[in-house]
């Protein structure tokens, strides 16, 4: 066979395959605004987005890294509540860049995120809902001896504030340091109850930074509205640091369990006196259960009903002694 006849018969190589195409959400030239905005922007996720922007050690924010990122997670010695957390806080970071985009960023981060949460090695963990029990909760009298043990521990002075007004309005950890000056009012006038005309004096606060983004009203005393001031010395925020930004969730997780530990030797969160609020106000105040559970901001009443009323009465005392035909005692002469 001649030379010509072996080149023509002989195969010629496979093309090379094309370079899939990149998966990042932005143009590299843009890697300096996404950057930016998972380092700098701060609110109550900014504690978990660090995590994710020191295990990316100068790579590219991308799908890919993000994914990879995910998987990680999933195999680290975490509880799942705490990915489910480190995950939300990168694809929220996300969004907010997504916003800034466009619409069309937009559409195409959330069809991502779409197929993100139906891979197995990327996806949430399924929620754990536990029906939290009594254990859960402040009871009015640990209210009362925390309140003692603070009076006579000044250092106690910022938690206790905080903790009053988690009493005294229910609100979740996060609405409440997230909650600005510009978001209190305060109200100084007249109601008529009876004929009589009665002062009222209250301050009126704005939850804006709520969990399903529907702000709302609640209320506390204008004396506890003061003594915050007195207390924080917040030029912007409620319950501010000497820094000038808002205390973070973290921050006040830990310093709740502390006082817990200290006071009573028992596990406090701040989540406990946003189930006492409902339960008080249902049991001792006999308000509604439908209208705490609106006020509280849950979207539906059965979820009130079931995580947060905490009722330990045994079901013969629903029953009294009337309805089983007995005659009731009689006190002795």
């Amino acid at each position: 066979m001649s030379d010509a006849a072996f080149k023509r018969r002989r195969k010629k190589p496979a093309a090379e395959p094309a370079e899939k195409p990149g998966k990042e959400l932005v143009p590299l030239g843009d890697q300096q605004e996404i950057v930016r905005l998972f380092q700098n922007y701060k609110d109550s996720y900014t504690a978990n987005v660090k995590v994710f922007v020191s295990w990316l050690a100068r790579r590219p924010i991308n799908q890919q890294t993000i994914e990879e990122y995910f998987q990680w997670l999933k195999t680290a010695a975490l509880a799942p509540n705490s990915v489910n957390i480190y995950m939300s806080a990168v694809v929220k970071r996300v969004r907010q860049w997504a916003r800034l985009q466009g619409l069309d960023a937009q559409m195409k981060v959330e069809g991502w995120i779409f197929t993100l949460r139906q891979n197995p090695d990327t996806k949430p963990f399924p929620p754990s809902h536990r029906i939290h029990g009594a254990e859960y909760m402040v009871t009015p009298e640990e209210y009362a001896f925390l309140r003692a043990y603070m009076a006579e521990h000044q250092s106690c002075e910022r938690v206790g504030a905080l903790i009053d007004f988690l009493w005294a309005t229910g609100c979740r950890i996060t609405e409440t340091l997230m909650v600005k000056h510009a978001d209190c009012k305060e109200i100084n006038d007249k109601r008529l109850v009876k004929g009589i005309l009665v002062p009222r004096h209250f301050v009126r606060v704005t939850l804006r930074h709520t969990k399903f983004g529907k702000q709302r009203d609640e209320y506390f005393s204008t004396a506890l509205y003061h003594r915050i001031i007195e207390v924080y010395h917040g030029k912007t925020w409620l319950f501010e640091t000497r820094n000038g930004t808002h205390v973070t969730r973290g921050d006040a997780e830990k310093q709740v369990a502390k006082l817990g530990k200290r006071a009573f030797d028992r596990r406090l969160a701040p989540h406990d006196f946003r189930r006492a609020f409902v339960t008080n106000q249902h049991l001792l105040e006999g308000k509604s259960i439908k209208l705490i559970s609106r006020y509280i901001g849950h979207v539906n009443v059965s979820t009130t009903m079931t995580y947060y009323l905490q009722d330990e009465a045994e079901p013969e005392d629903v029953i009294s002694a009337a309805d089983l035909g007995e005659a009731p005692e009689t006190p002795a002469t």
